[in-house]
């Protein structure tokens, strides 16, 4: 049987969970924005800026609401977690965070 000394391994820092948390979030958005044929969620939103009317512009809009939306929830529950909250997980993140379709 081998022994484990679990003062050996290295536990996340906030940061590197912190940056963990905001890679998943921002795959979300970008398999969002893949799931209706976008590259990503950039082109997603360069799409939202062209003139009201052209092709994809509305579904672009949405994914700038999206976006917006998203990472202000984010931001609450980050400093939510600062001010002393329980840290969530991210099944506890994802459930506070807006759904595509979003209407803009």
């Amino acid at each position: 049987m081998i022994t484990i000394n679990e003062n050996l391994i290295k536990k996340p820092t906030p940061a590197q969970k912190q940056a963990a948390l905001e890679a998943m979030i921002q795959q979300r958005l970008d398999t969002f924005a893949r799931s209706v044929n976008f590259d990503n969620l950039a082109s997603a939103c360069l799409t939202g800026l062209q003139p009201v009317g052209t092709y994809r512009q509305a579904e672009g809009a949405a994914f700038i609401k999206l976006r917006y939306e998203t990472w202000q929830k984010a931001a609450e529950i980050r400093d939510a977690f600062r001010a002393g909250g329980p840290e969530p997980t991210w099944a506890e993140v994802e459930a506070q965070l807006p759904v595509y379709p979003i209407t803009p």
